[in-house]
This record gives C-alpha cells, sequence and structure tokens, in this order.
C-alpha cells in the first residue's frame, strides 16, 4: 500500500548504527522519521535466493498488514515501511524507550513489579490482546519479549511475525503446521 511507503530518504538512522533489539527476523534500530524517534525493524534480504526473498517479503507484508489493521494505545503503532533500499526492508513504528517487560524483568533479579504496576501491565496486555481479537486477530507469540514500555511504563503489545487473521491467511499457516509457531519454551 503506497499510503504507508517512506521513502529511503526519509529515514535517519544516525552513527553508529547500534541495534537496540534482535528478532528471528531482523535487528531493530533506533531512528528518527519526520523528526520523531521510532523504531526501525530492518530485515536484510542480501544474500538471499528468490525463493527464500520470497518468503520473506509475504511474512513481511503478513506482519506489516497486521500491525496497520490494528490502531490501539497498547499495541505498537506502525508507521510504514520503506521497501526502496537494496538488500533490506524496514519496518517503521513506534518507538518504546524502556524497552521490552522481559529485558526490564531480567533486570529486577528476582525482586517483584510493584502490585500496582503488575496490574497496570497486565490490563495493558489485555487492552492490547483485546483489540487484536477485536481485528479476528491471534497473536500465538505473547511473552514478556513482546510486551514494550513506553516512557511511563505502560505496556504495549508487539510482533505479530507469527500472528494468524482469519482475514489474512497466508501459505505460512499451512506450510509450517500449527504445532511449531510460537516460542518453543512458551508453547
Amino acid at each position: 500500500n503506497s499510503t504507508y511507503e517512506i521513502r529511503p530518504e526519509d529515514v535517519d538512522f544516525g552513527e553508529p548504527k547500534t541495534p537496540i533489539g534482535r528478532g528471528a527476523q531482523g535487528e531493530v534500530y533506533k531512528v528518527k522519521y519526520d523528526g520523531t524517534t521510532c523504531a526501525g525493524k530492518v530485515i536484510r534480504t542480501a544474500g538471499m535466493t528468490v525463493p527464500e526473498q520470497t518468503k520473506l517479503y509475504n511474512s513481511f507484508r503478513k506482519e506489516f498488514a497486521l500491525m496497520c489493521s490494528v490502531r490501539n494505545p497498547r499495541t505498537v503503532q506502525v508507521y510504514g515501511a520503506v521497501t526502496g533500499l537494496k538488500g533490506q526492508l524496514v519496518m517503521v513504528m513506534e518507538y518504546a524507550p524502556e524497552g521490552s517487560l522481559r529485558t526490564m524483568l531480567d533486570k529486577g533479579e528476582n525482586v517483584p513489579l510493584s502490585k500496582k504496576m503488575a496490574l497496570g501491565l497486565v490490563y495493558d496486555v489485555a487492552c492490547g490482546m483485546k483489540a487484536l481479537y477485536a481485528q479476528g486477530i491471534h497473536h500465538r507469540d505473547l511473552k514478556a519479549a513482546n510486551v514494550l514500555l513506553d516512557h511511563r511504563f505502560r505496556g504495549k503489545v508487539c510482533d505479530f511475525g507469527l500472528s494468524k487473521a482469519e482475514a489474512l491467511k497466508t501459505h505460512l499457516s499451512s506450510s509450517l503446521g500449527a504445532s511449531s509457531v510460537g516460542t518453543p519454551a512458551w508453547l
């Protein structure tokens, strides 16, 4: 969709290009877009065979379409995609300055969250999931690493890469099989 296409020159990756996060499909960088600090999920395609690129593009399109279809304060917002760079795709989305819930919990070293914060995060995640379900989207990989924290430590559900939408089914779900999605330790 050209509505969400971002020109490469409109995204400033800055220097040095140090990732703020890594996932199964790519790395996430802190970028500037329209004068705003954002997150840029960079997926490298250089060196891939045509079938591998096709599979990756289909997966990228699927996640992008899902993220664009949900507009809710408790889900990470996507602003657009840069598809005009050689050897990579970039999804530009909302930046969560406090990182992931997983990182926060790991830093706490067995110190429990306050009751107020824990209840707030449970509420935030429930609201984010409700918004996804209202759009017919089943996340299928909800975990602490896929909950990002904004500047007020409010939770936002992210990473819809393994999501399954009733209206957006692809060959991905049938070729992988229902039993092989998600993070194994969480299934």
